[in-house]
């Protein structure tokens, strides 16, 4: 047997890594760019990262095959991949499917207190005639955070997160349960759509969800995108919901020639001026597009409402023709926890708990504060159950799921470990059932939970782990 570097790089990487079905556990010690170049020669599609709060350091990588990157399930702390060596180069360039989830991204390496300077983490190059010319991306349960041009937070207005460059386009954006924080200029961003070589189709995504997701300090805008400015031409499908926009360029979304957008569930605070000197909150434009169940407060706007607006006379002409449910448009404090230090906790008091189209808190639901729903089934278990609750550990929101074979009172309820009850999910009168009710431990510090089903004669106690 011929012996060839490659396949000693592959006898390593399978005495170093766990490999199960294509998919290869790395630790900080193994090296993530060996992990990288041997995934990516089409030996596995995802990578785990399995060092608990982890610091991995690798360097500008070109994705051309598909491929999730992601926590082992159970961690305390999310593994950290440090970003390096990017300033004249994307850190990852996207040509194929991509996905990341339950990892921090970080600009500041703190073991040498420094700042790398960063023009692009994410970019999206696929063009015609690529091996995949419309790869889709996904962001979830992420940190982005310390992202500037410069290496410099006091000086830098440049450095952004995610990129769609000139000529290039997507499949399926999905950005959920995320924090972009710290960068120099826009977080989410396709601004060059209208530019030679216009991309196939005349749109840089074929979807783009950006949800429940959290922008803190964005020097530019925290989304920044547009179509191609031909309106024979289907749009982008855009849909931006339950986020939460903070301390960020005072224009947070800046959207241009894209219809049908759908824009709602917001809390948008303390703006500042950042990059761009314009005095509005949201500019859009396009046919369809349509703004509502939104909360600013303290965004330096004379007049809120004023603060939607069509911005007219850009290089395409376009006019606003979308709406804006101004009777839906609030200027209420929405009592976070504590903003000044990055905890949008709502407070049992906040006038936000229940605003938002679908009866939710406004904002990312992910700081909404302890909350329960209940679903029901029609299936009539045989015997009692208290189920484990899915995800454990979870960070906030969980489901239990349990069942009963009497009607009857019964209570659920949440214990710490010194006893002291922190919820109470459920305390009424049930049918006989399999029930199925979502927890919000928003409120609640890290650590290990017991969750108590009791009522006729039933006692069954689980636990379960909180993990921020």
């Amino acid at each position: 047997m011929k012996i060839n570097k490659f396949t000693i790089l592959a006898i390593i990487l399978f005495s170093s890594y766990f490999v199960q079905a294509q998919t290869i556990e790395v630790k900080v010690s193994d090296g993530l760019n060996n992990a990288l170049a041997y995934a990516l020669q089409g030996n596995a599609t995802v990578i785990e990262l399995v060092d608990d709060g982890g610091i991995y350091a690798t360097t500008p990588v070109v994705i051309n095959s598909p491929l999730t990157i992601r926590a082992k399930a159970g961690l305390t702390n999310k593994p950290v991949i440090l970003i390096k060596g990017c300033k004249a180069l994307p850190f990852i360039k996207i040509e194929h499917d991509l996905m990341f989830e339950g990892v921090i991204f970080d600009g500041y390496d703190a073991a040498n207190a420094k700042y790398d300077s960063i023009q692009h983490v994410f970019s999206a190059n696929a063009k015609a005639g690529a091996v995949n010319e419309k790869p889709n991306f996904t962001l979830k349960d992420c940190v982005v955070r310390n992202i500037y041009k410069f290496g410099d937070p006091a000086t830098s207005t440049d450095g952004d997160i995610f990129d769609v460059t000139t000529g290039a386009r997507v499949g399926d954006l999905l950005f959920e349960n995320t924090t972009f924080m710290n960068t120099g200029d826009e977080a989410i961003r396709s601004i060059n759509t209208h530019k030679a070589p216009v991309p196939v189709d005349g749109v840089f995504a074929t979807t783009m969800t950006v949800k429940n997701c959290t922008f803190n300090n964005i020097r530019g805008s925290s989304i920044k995108i547009e179509g191609d400015g031909d309106s024979t031409n289907v749009d982008t499908q855009v849909l931006i919901e339950h986020c939460n926009f903070n301390a960020s360029q005072r224009r947070v979304l800046w959207l241009r020639d894209l219809q049908n957008m759908v824009i709602k569930n917001l809390l948008i605070t303390n703006l500042i001026q950042g990059n761009d000197k314009m005095d509005y909150v949201i500019t859009f434009q396009g046919k369809g597009s349509t703004i509502s169940h939104v909360d600013t407060f303290n965004v330096a706007i004379p007049n809120f409402v004023a603060g939607f607006l069509a911005e007219a006379g850009s290089w395409s002409g376009a006019k606003q023709t979308g709406t804006v449910d101004e009777a839906t448009i609030y200027n209420l404090d929405p009592l976070f926890k504590d903003a000044t230090n990055g905890d949008f906790t709502l407070l049992s008091a906040s006038p936000v708990k229940n605003l938002a189209s679908d009866g939710k808190a406004l904002g990312d639901l992910r700081w909404a504060g302890t909350g329960t729903s209940v679903e029901d089934f029609e299936t009539i278990p045989v015997e009692f159950a208290l189920e484990q609750n899915y995800p454990n550990p979870f960070n906030p929101t969980t489901s239990i799921q349990f069942a009963i074979t009497n009607s009857g009172k019964y209570s659920l309820r949440v214990f710490n470990l010194l006893g002291q009850e922190v919820a109470n999910l459920i305390d009424s009168e049930l049918n006989p059932g399999v029930h199925k009710v979502s927890f919000n431990g928003g409120d609640l510090s890290s650590g290990i939970y017991l969750y108590r089903l009791t009522g006729n004669n039933v006692n069954l106690t689980k636990k379960m782990i909180l993990i921020k």
